[in-house]
């Protein structure tokens, strides 16, 4: 039997104990001792049990829900794990957030701290903190094209800065073709 969107927003949980409404084809929710309501599906990949949350409810509706178990079950029907498919996303969405320009840079930056003179530090830092992170900081290091840099050195030249337009293309080469820094 189908839960109701009533029987859901009416779930509460006085027994201390886990309590489970089942959905059907795997999709149940959870309600906690705490009142917290969760969406479960359960379902086997090469023999084992396993268990993906699909979210919180009210922020996930019946119908989300329901979805996300179809889109689950598409997965399996594909020979694929559905917890470990929405784990490889996460670990690209991580990546993707730590491999922005500003990340590289401020890596390439930290591993010459111990090499560079102080004054010399405080100039890049200085150079990138106010000339290049503003404009490119956040942008994915894989996505910026030339024009994007481009654009960034124009600034400085458009100011007179030619000399600093240089050594930010300098520190364009060395950011742009490395992801891990070896050096």
């Amino acid at each position: 039997m189908h839960l109701t969107a009533q029987q859901v927003s009416n779930a509460r949980n006085n027994s201390g104990k886990l309590v489970k409404l089942s959905d059907g084809g795997g999709l149940f929710l959870a309600v906690l001792p705490s009142g917290q309501r969760s969406w479960r599906f359960k379902y086997r990949y090469h023999g084992k049990e396993k268990l993906l949350t699909l979210g919180l409810y009210p922020a996930v509706s019946l119908k989300e829900a329901r979805q996300g178990r179809e889109d689950a079950k598409r997965l399996l029907a594909r020979g694929l794990d559905p917890s470990a498919q929405r784990q490889a996303m996460q670990r690209e969405a991580e990546a993707e957030t730590n491999n922005t320009f500003r990340a590289v840079a401020e890596e390439w930056v930290s591993r010459h701290r111990d090499i560079w003179v102080p004054g010399h530090l405080r100039t890049v830092e200085k150079r990138l903190a106010n000339g290049v992170f503003p404009y490119i900081g956040n942008s994915s290091i894989t996505s910026l094209t030339a024009s994007d840099l481009l654009v960034v050195l124009r600034r400085f030249e458009e100011r007179g800065a030619i000399e600093t337009a240089h050594r930010i293309r300098i520190i364009f080469g060395v950011t742009s073709r490395q992801t891990s820094w070896t050096d």
